[in-house]
């Protein structure tokens, strides 16, 4: 990679806000556009202005908030309102229209509006305050089903903790003197033995049987250990080797680490675990063999996030993403994903634990993690850190 290519990947921009306006009149549009710019610098507007347009950009979902008119020449605001809705609950929508009536404003919350303003010109400069105010709601009730959902997923690690705990030790001991036997024979027969495989075999076995013993003693094992500072560009090139030696050989292996800090608060030995959960699922995606690539970058958060990012206060964070170009999962995999026990594997061939404890590893330091996949055209992970400055210059 060249200098040019790393500097240009190095500069993440902010994350802007994504608003969609639905508005045929081109004046409306200039001085809401203007309103908006004066309070969010970075907002991407996308303007439709007829029904082919409209379909397009609900297909594409390339938004975080709508603004839709009332009076439009092809239909009307309530009607656009119930079609957002009925595809994306969670997505902000606000009226702004200077022909409603209070029938409508009030058939319009019925049906899900999240704010009405009136267009008037005193009444462009509320445009900014509005969508604040809305966002602030949503990030609120996100918050607070992320609360639930946590606790729930934390009750059922707990209840596996009790279980695992009993035998997660004595497990571990056997496999390791079956491991050490492994080995010790392998020194004592040629390579060319017809034993040799089968020993090698059985070393892989006890490999995967220890880290299954590890993932349950995940569960049931009370951190007394701190926080401490956590460089991700190093973590992961230090884990490099240990991946080189693991991954497969008709896998691609590459990272791409930013050349700016990387400085987290962290559990060194989980946050290792979970990019080494998160590399064995991409690897038994990619039977066929692909490409796997870790990366690091900083990203600037500026204001309180729309949809499930609405926990994650305005800041600097670390995101890591670890990609293949695996078999992917779709919507109904990826929503229980983070489950304990859940595991679309054969049986006998995943624990369904793996990614339960990445969750739980990443939630209990204050991060985010979330999964964009797409079936047969690969996952992505990508978790958010809030980042330590490590200087007041930085």
């Amino acid at each position: 990679m060249n200098e040019t290519q790393e500097n240009s990947r190095d500069k993440q921009p902010s994350v802007p806000l994504r608003i969609m306006l639905i508005d045929d009149d081109p004046n409306d549009r200039t001085l809401v556009i203007r309103a908006l710019k004066k309070d969010f610098p970075e907002v991407v507007v996308e303007e439709i202005i007829n029904a082919d347009e409209l379909k397009k950009a609900l297909d594409e979902h390339n938004f975080d908030l709508v603004i839709t008119d009332y009076h439009l020449y092809w239909t009307t605001g309530i009607k656009n309102l119930r079609a957002i809705k009925d595809r994306f609950p969670d997505c902000p929508v606000i009226m702004f229209t200077g022909t409603g009536t209070e029938e409508v404003a009030v058939e319009s919350m019925k049906a899900g509006l999240d704010d009405y303003v009136l267009k008037s010109p005193k009444h462009f400069g509320r445009l900014p305050a509005t969508i604040r105010s809305v966002l602030d709601h949503l990030k609120q009730r996100n918050r607070t089903r992320e609360a639930e959902t946590q606790v729930r997923q934390l009750q059922k690690m707990e209840s596996l903790g009790a279980l695992a705990g009993g035998i997660a030790h004595d497990f571990n001991n056997i496999m390791t003197a079956i491991g050490s036997y492994a080995e010790l024979a392998l020194t004592q027969i040629p390579e060319d033995s017809p034993a040799h495989p089968d020993l090698e075999g059985v070393m892989k076995s006890v490999t995967r049987a220890i880290t299954l013993t590890r993932q349950l003693s995940s569960f049931s094992r009370k951190r007394e250990v701190k926080l401490q500072e956590v460089d991700c560009n190093i973590l992961i090139s230090n884990m490099r080797q240990m991946l080189d030696r693991l991954v497969r050989k008709n896998i691609v292996l590459k990272d791409e680490l930013t050349s700016e800090s990387t400085l987290v608060m962290a559990y060194p030995g989980e946050l290792e675990q979970v990019i080494m959960n998160l590399s064995i699922n991409a690897w038994d995606a990619m039977p066929d063999g692909g490409k796997f690539i870790i990366r690091t970058m900083v990203v600037h958060l500026p204001f309180p996030q729309p949809g499930p990012e609405s926990r994650l206060l305005p800041g600097t964070y670390i995101m890591i993403q670890v990609s293949d170009t695996g078999c992917g999962m779709d919507r109904e995999t990826i929503a229980h994903a983070f489950e304990p026990l859940f595991t679309t594997k054969k049986e006998g061939e995943g624990t369904g634990l793996g990614l339960s404890i990445v969750y739980g590893n990443i939630i209990r330091i204050g991060g985010y993690i979330d999964i964009d996949s797409t079936p047969g055209e690969g996952t992505t992970f990508r978790i958010l850190l809030p980042r330590l400055k490590k200087t007041s210059g930085e």
